[in-house]
């Protein structure tokens, strides 16, 4: 066996073995349904509110629907009934807040970091972020440590990079003259 040594001077990572013969495929990521597990889906929502609700089997998470052996939880398969599969490394989140909710028009795809850090500020705690940012009183590190984020969290809804729906800062504050 010949040992192939990459530009670091390391072992390289051997070729992916291709399958073998006879071996089934590897399952898709998420739950199959068929239409008797889509109509027993939306049986046990309440669409009566705003907020579509879960009625049945509840976790920490948000509600649980038991298909093909598994409990995935049910917004992620309101979003894959009504949108379609969900993409590797992304999130179903909730733009309610309600984690009963199953509402299509609720949900959204997000980054799965992205879903991590947002659900610890609210959007009144990032135009607040933004605008004490933006009289050059407190830094980001200082803002971080006080709302129990990260840094670099910070600097990314500062720059717009995340949180884009929250009213945008309209720059730094020049700073004061010096006499």
């Amino acid at each position: 066996m010949v040992i192939k040594i990459n530009a670091r001077g390391r072992a390289a990572a051997p070729a992916p073995r291709p399958p073998r013969a006879g071996a089934t495929p590897r399952k898709k990521r998420g739950a199959t349904l068929n239409a008797g597990d889509i109509e027993r889906f939306w049986a046990k929502v309440d669409q009566s509110g705003d907020c579509w609700l879960w009625k049945c089997r509840r976790t920490a998470s948000g509600g649980q629907f038991r298909v093909n052996g598994k409990r995935p939880v049910a917004h992620r398969i309101a979003w894959e009934v009504t949108h379609g599969a969900i993409p590797p490394r992304y999130a179903v989140r909730r733009t309610c807040g309600n984690l009963l909710c199953v509402r299509p028009e609720h949900l959204q795809l997000a980054s799965g970091a992205e879903c991590a850090w947002r659900a610890k500020l609210t959007p009144a705690q990032v135009a607040a972020i933004r605008q004490r940012y933006s009289t050059g009183t407190i830094s980001q590190r200082g803002l971080a440590r006080e709302f129990g984020v990260s840094p670099q969290s910070i600097n990314r809804l500062l720059h717009n990079l995340t949180w884009r729906q929250v009213t945008p800062r309209r720059g730094r504050a020049p700073a004061a003259a010096s006499v």
